[in-house]
């Protein structure tokens, strides 16, 4: 493939300095005639800065995979994969569902691959990457099996925000039968299904440290009611239930979430889940006072409330409104963990949202943790948008 080159201007020679990986569009000339795809040589006063791929469209134009001298190449790619399988293989001891590759944060920017069980999941960001996202899945398979990690099927997916036409389908099977339903994983010591073709494989695992906390935390949650917001396929609230929970309420407004969560429930043969449907940002006070419940632990765990900058001011107000709806149904002294996948409100930003809405009610409250990511979704300063899961455990009195 042909290696174009391009001098750019000194704003981006300082980021591509501090090895930031995104050029945005508006930071080239519109003049480039490169294709989808395209190797770019990034200069600076005639010294390399970085080497990129190329996008036609979206609002990121380039994706910087290597800096400096490094060389965009088969051993560096092979390289870089080699050292993400490295710092994640601890991970076998409690669960087969992995994210080997994590973009960004492992300098493989828009490419992210997971396994579930015999399952590698592989999303790209941009059809550019495509092509190189496939590569890197086959190598990341040859580095498995030397590890006796057998993967059976791949399958491609496209996030839908890239558009309907970006990809011929938004999913596809690249090895192995063209239809794939459920897929059994193992969790610390327990089987549970999921289903791969919903949001990130449907397991979502950068909230496997929550996970792991209230396994390692039982006595918070032994003999509570829970109160288990945006609770996709249930994962977490089989945690709760195994942490000793008398009873966990769990809402989510995705029908398929819904119908894995409560397969879940019949294979656990668990009379302590109560799943309902319900569009929680619509409904959630009016849900809350017909369940005529208190709760001594709440989990509110919402979407990506950020799709763009100008959505910040509007996401506060959410989160902060999702608190106060819920602070009604709590008991006396409780249990509250908020989460934020927003990676536009930072770690302080959020902590602020909570501290002052607990204070506009009159909540007195210790933060009894605020979580760490898991190695499987490692951050790099470097690259600020990439911490984007936040944790929060508090212990609040009424």
């Amino acid at each position: 493939m042909k290696n174009n080159t391009y001098q750019i201007n000194p704003e981006t020679a300082r980021s591509l300095s501090l090895q930031h990986p995104w050029i945005y569009r508006k930071h080239i000339s519109k003049d480039v005639q490169w294709k989808d795809g395209s190797i770019v040589s990034l200069y600076f006063q005639n010294v390399l800065y970085g080497t990129a791929v190329y996008s036609q469209k979206g609002m990121i134009a380039l994706r910087v995979f290597a800096y400096r001298k490094q060389k965009l190449q088969a051993s560096y790619l092979r390289q870089k994969v080699s050292q993400a399988v490295a710092k994640r293989l601890s991970l076998l001891t409690q669960t087969n569902s992995i994210r080997w590759i994590h973009g960004e944060n492992d300098s493989l920017p828009g490419i992210t691959i997971d396994t579930h069980n015999n399952l590698m999941v592989l999303m790209v960001y941009t059809p550019a990457l495509v092509c190189l996202g496939r590569y890197l899945a086959q190598v990341l398979r040859q580095k498995l099996k030397a590890e006796k990690i057998r993967t059976k099927y791949i399958l491609l997916k496209a996030p839908r925000r890239m558009g309907e036409n970006s990809l011929a389908k938004n999913q596809r099977m690249l090895r192995g039968k063209e239809h794939i339903g459920l897929v059994e994983i193992k969790y610390q010591g327990q089987n549970y299904l999921i289903d791969p073709h919903t949001g990130k494989g449907g397991t979502y695992n950068d909230i496997r440290n929550l996970r792991n906390y209230i396994l390692e935390n039982t006595e918070l949650f032994q003999g509570k009611r829970c109160l288990n917001l945006f609770s996709n396929n249930g994962i977490l609230a089989h945690c709760l239930v195994r942490a000793g929970a008398e009873k966990v309420y769990s809402l989510e407004d995705s029908s398929k979430s819904i119908a894995v969560h409560k397969r879940n429930i019949e294979e656990q043969q668990c009379k302590k889940q109560i799943v309902l449907k319900k569009n929680i940002f619509r409904e959630l006070g009016e849900s809350l006072e017909e369940m005529q419940d208190t709760f001594g632990v709440a989990v509110i765990d919402p979407p990506n409330l950020t799709a763009s900058q100008r959505d910040k001011a509007k996401a506060r107000k959410i989160y902060a409104s999702l608190i106060s709806q819920v602070i009604p149904s709590l008991q006396e002294e409780s249990v509250v963990i908020l989460c934020s996948c927003s990676s536009r409100i930072h770690e302080k930003d959020f902590l602020r949202i909570c501290v002052n809405t607990w204070k506009e009610h009159g909540i007195k409250y210790k933060l009894l943790r605020q979580l760490q990511p898991e190695i499987d979704h490692p951050t790099k300063d470097s690259f600020p948008e990439g911490k984007y899961f936040k944790v929060h455990i508090y212990r609040i009195q009424k």
